[in-house]
């Protein structure tokens, strides 16, 4: 029924209700007098970050996504999360509750993101961390930050003549509903470029056409990567608060020129 807007699990049921009864997930259902399902949420706990998922609507009612919503942000509120984020939004009526984290970056940016950008909601105040950033994306982080209003110490850093392991290794999670493929550092290494390079090549035959790298800033080994990335093509996109150990840099592909 949602397609692209449901996350790659969907195709297990059984697994939802297992993660749920393990507390993995929570979840929220609107239920009518005969206990039939008109609705519901699922999230998921991260630390400092709440992913959501939803709301799905299975019986329109007037009000309907709002008091799911609301009955939401009532049981993860006070609970420890900063924040709350939803990257696939499955109602256009959930933009009443949460502000667009691609919108509050730089508006010059090209946007080629055909799916919904992510949703981001404050839960308690951001009482602040360090940032570590690559000169080269610097402005753009800032900016980013400035425009979210969240207090952070951004730390300008590249390689200084630290050791650098020679082989970078990298992880990927694909999820062929959405057409997409996330990367994430596992090792930095001198042969980023290369690696990085193959990887994007394999993937685009593979006939993955979205493709997006997480650089966590509070890691202060990544931004080295930041040259890597932009010579392959990728480009600073938004910024997830608290999305690991400290906030997520989000790239995008620009997509398969020269691949």
């Amino acid at each position: 029924m949602y397609g692209a807007n449901s996350p790659g699990f969907f195709r297990f049921p059984g697994k939802i209700v297992d993660m749920v009864k393990s507390r993995e997930f929570g979840v929220l259902l609107a239920l009518d007098g005969k206990g039939n399902v008109g609705g519901g949420m699922l999230w998921k706990w991260g630390g400092k970050m709440i992913d959501s998922f939803g709301p799905y609507i299975f019986t329109p009612q007037p009000g309907l996504v709002g008091e799911i919503v609301q009955g939401v942000l009532e049981k993860v509120g006070r609970k420890g999360a900063v924040c709350i984020v939803n990257r696939m939004p499955a109602d256009d009526l959930l933009r009443n509750f949460f502000e667009e984290l691609v919108e509050s970056c730089p508006a010059n940016r090209i946007r080629t993101t055909a799916c919904h950008p992510p949703l981001y909601r404050q839960l308690e105040e951001d009482t602040g961390s360090v940032a570590y950033v690559h000169p080269e994306v610097e402005i753009f982080v800032k900016e980013c930050y400035e425009r979210l209003v969240l207090p952070r110490s951004v730390v300008a850093t590249t390689h200084a003549g630290e050791f650098i392991e020679p082989h970078a290794a990298f992880g990927v999670q694909v999820d062929k509903k959405q057409n997409l493929a996330v990367i994430s550092t596992i090792v930095a290494g001198i042969d980023a470029e290369e690696v990085l390079a193959g990887y994007v090549a394999s993937l685009y035959e593979e006939g993955i056409t979205r493709l997006e790298f997480e650089i966590d800033l509070g890691d202060e080994t990544t931004p080295v990567l930041v040259p890597a990335l932009h010579a392959v093509g990728f480009i600073p996109c938004y910024v997830l608060p608290w999305g690991g150990r400290g906030d997520i840099l989000v790239f995008e592909h620009q997509g398969p020129r020269g691949f």
